[in-house]
């Protein structure tokens, strides 16, 4: 008997699952972002480390969204997607406040948290903006692409 290749629901259910890996690469390379905003506030040099690795995650789940897809719309409309999922977040937290957040948090954190976001809050809330802008011009360049579909 000759050994079959992989099953159709197993290819599906892990073609789910490295979308799934890939988007969680994608939004943690952005939140890397925050704290790189905050520690650019602090007096004295900041690292570029995080900067760095928000790079690098950020572009490695994009090749992979690309290869994933197939296409580089597809792959802009994927990133679209999950670019919109910390921007959401965003507008969530500054409509209902540090307040509502931070009741969910241990006490002893509060008052770290509460100065970090005190102090962050101005740059989340342009990060924010800056997401769900983001989020909408992939969706436009990838509805532009898809057009002409590059193939890759």
């Amino acid at each position: 008997m000759a050994k079959r290749g992989p099953s159709r629901l197993h290819a599906f259910v892990g073609g789910l699952v490295f979308e799934w890996l890939l988007g969680v690469v994608y939004v943690i390379g952005l939140t890397l972002l925050f704290p790189f905003l905050y520690f650019l506030a602090l007096p004295g040099n900041t690292s570029p480390k995080i900067l760095t690795i928000a790079v690098v995650l950020i572009l490695g789940s994009f090749m992979g969204y690309i290869m994933q897809k197939g296409t580089l719309a597809r792959a802009l409309r994927a990133l679209s997607k999950v670019t919109l999922i910390p921007g959401f977040i965003g507008v969530l937290f500054s409509l209902f406040g540090k307040t509502a957040f931070l009741t969910i948090i241990s006490p002893e954190a509060i008052t770290l948290l509460t100065v970090y976001v005190d102090q962050a809050v101005p740059k989340v809330q342009a990060l924010t903006i800056a997401y769900i802008l983001l989020g909408l011009f992939l969706w436009y360049i990838a509805n532009k692409l898809e057009k002409k579909t590059i193939a890759f």
